[in-house]
């Protein structure tokens, strides 16, 4: 964070030098788009950028739109992709029509989730869960992704040959935010309700609920077991029991994995997990919008255009990869862009045969604005409570008791 404030500071001392440029006001919450900023107002004498950093972002920009603030020219960050926040959005014509980037260049299903009745906002990244293994103890698997059922059944096999069971213990799903993804690739659906707030589908819920329940009494020898293991071994890095065989499995993220040291990962490897064919994305989305308030938007359009164009990002992908401040591909994750992601690989070996097809993606929908702390403070902890698996409409009251509005609990299709 300090080095995110160092180079705010810097951008907005650079705009004092260049008076002539036209300038447009960036509003982020995400330290990953710094370096791109710098790089566009550096290396050209028309445009400016001038960033402002806001960790409520979606809570300022609605302050703007009321007109209690001046409005931004352009807001990226990971929790914009909400209807009071998309419905301010202008469309980003403009990077289709004078971009090298067309509609059909992004990934399809990602680019509508932020749509309204047409695209408002822009994805620019995005993130994929892993389950992260030792080549040493699993040599030879499915080259891509591995289906729940296979998951399970190697967790079996290695838990019936470990000799001491209260060391090792193979993999738990209630490990990191595995659960929450879980049951919300089997039919959950968090979302964003017409109100603006956390809806779900109850029955899907339930029935992925037992399925945890029971992966915890089988394979993770039981919700007691797991959680004093959890206590006892898993309060630091996970990669140093991965490599000496304490665990199987751990859940990860692909940027978290990429961007760890590379003695830390040495010997291990990576797997999407497949849930129905399907592999679905983190919920966490870089997305860019340019408000429709906007009063200087042209420097603003042109850093869109810029940072999406074949050529820049395969230059910006090189410079991460080589700064110390090095977020993993474009944006800290890999590129809404299908085609640069297919250039990654040559940067990141790990990548080679391992990017799923557009049509293997599953994305999540649009989210409320305080999703991140109801995950983060309530849901993941919940799920982590072995005697309240099972029971979903507990959820709906630890929702509530946080404190926020009263939510419908339920969104059956």
């Amino acid at each position: 964070m300090r080095l995110f404030v160092a180079y705010t500071l810097l951008l907005v001392l650079s705009a004092c030098s260049h008076p002539d440029r036209r300038t447009s006001v960036l509003w982020t919450d995400a330290p990953e788009i710094v370096g791109a900023v710098e790089r566009f107002n550096s290396e050209q004498q028309t445009w400016h950028l001038l960033l402002e950093y806001h960790s409520d972002l979606p809570g300022d920009f609605n302050s703007a739109v009321a007109g209690q603030t001046s409005s931004p020219d352009l807001l990226i960050g990971r929790s914009l992709n909400l209807a009071s926040v998309r419905n301010q959005m202008s469309a980003p014509d403009f990077v289709f029509d004078h971009g090298e980037v067309a509609r059909d260049s992004f990934y399809r299903n990602l680019l509508e989730i932020g749509s309204s009745d047409s695209v408002r906002l822009l994805p620019l990244s995005f993130d994929l869960p892993i389950l992260v293994y030792s080549t040493e103890q699993l040599p030879e698997i499915e080259p891509l992704s591995l289906k729940v059922e296979r998951v399970r059944s190697l967790s079996a096999k290695f838990q019936a040959s470990v000799r001491n069971k209260g060391f090792q213990l193979a993999f738990s799903p209630l490990w990191g935010r595995f659960a929450l993804d879980l049951v919300n690739a089997r039919g959950a659906n968090f979302t964003e309700d017409f109100r603006g707030q956390l809806s779900w589908d109850t029955t899907a819920l339930q029935t992925g609920l037992l399925e945890l329940a029971d992966w915890t009494s089988a394979e993770a020898q039981g919700w007691k077991t797991q959680n004093e293991f959890t206590s006892k071994y898993l309060s630091t890095s996970a990669m140093p029991l991965l490599q000496h065989g304490v665990v199987l499995f751990y859940p990860s993220t692909l940027s978290e994995f990429l961007t760890a040291p590379y003695d830390e990962r040495r010997g291990l490897d990576f797997r999407y997990l497949e849930v129905d064919g399907k592999i679905t994305a983190t919920d966490s989305v870089l997305w860019a919008g340019t408000p429709l308030a906007s009063a200087s938007p042209d420097a603003a359009q042109q850093f869109l255009i810029d940072y999406l164009g074949p050529a820049r990002q395969k230059s910006l992908a090189q410079w991460t990869l080589k700064n110390e401040f090095r977020p993993f591909g474009l944006g800290g994750g890999l590129s809404s862009v299908i085609a640069t992601n297919s250039y990654l690989p040559t940067l990141y070996p790990e990548l080679l045969h391992k990017l799923p097809p557009e049509s293997q993606l599953r994305f999540w929908h649009s989210l409320p604005s305080d999703w991140v702390n109801l995950r983060d403070q309530v849901i993941v902890p919940w799920m982590a409570k072995g005697p309240l698996i099972g029971k979903s409409e507990d959820l709906l009251n630890a929702v509530n008791n946080y404190g926020k509005p009263s939510v419908t609990g339920s969104k059956t299709p």
